[in-house]
């Protein structure tokens, strides 16, 4: 007697179409996620890059208020990060109002710029401020 020829079930497992399928959205998911850390990297940067912009405005300000006397003019200078800081005082001039020149005491206008590049995009960042200061 004849054994009964048996077929066998379809196998377990993944066709070559859904391999492929499987694969490229893998890979698609890979790329969005690349792209996702990459551009926060970037943030990350400009972000220090804003701050540290930011505490060098206040610390020249923060020295300007320690100096005794006020000295009117424009200093500048360049960090070694490349950011360019320029600090300028002014006496403060107000329409109408008036200062008695004897008073030993002057209102001093005081401004802080702090420019940089970031992505070959030009940044700025300024502080102004106000400051009683003698009469040299």
């Amino acid at each position: 007697m004849k054994q009964p020829i048996i077929m066998p079930a379809r196998q377990a497992g993944f066709t070559l179409i859904e391999a492929v399928v499987a694969f490229a959205i893998l890979a698609l998911s890979c790329g969005v996620v690349y792209r996702v850390f990459g551009d926060s990297l970037l943030f990350q940067n400009s972000l220090q890059r804003r701050q540290a912009a930011m505490a060098l405005a206040e610390s020249k300000l923060a020295e300007l208020n320690a100096e005794i006397p006020l000295h009117p003019g424009i200093q500048q200078g360049t960090t070694p990060d490349g950011s360019r800081w320029q600090v300028s005082v002014t006496p403060y001039m107000e329409q109408g109002l008036t200062v008695d020149p004897r008073l030993p005491l002057r209102l001093f206008a005081l401004d802080v710029q702090v420019t940089w590049q970031d992505r070959n995009q030009p940044y700025h960042f300024a502080l102004h401020g106000l400051r009683l200061g003698s009469v040299e």
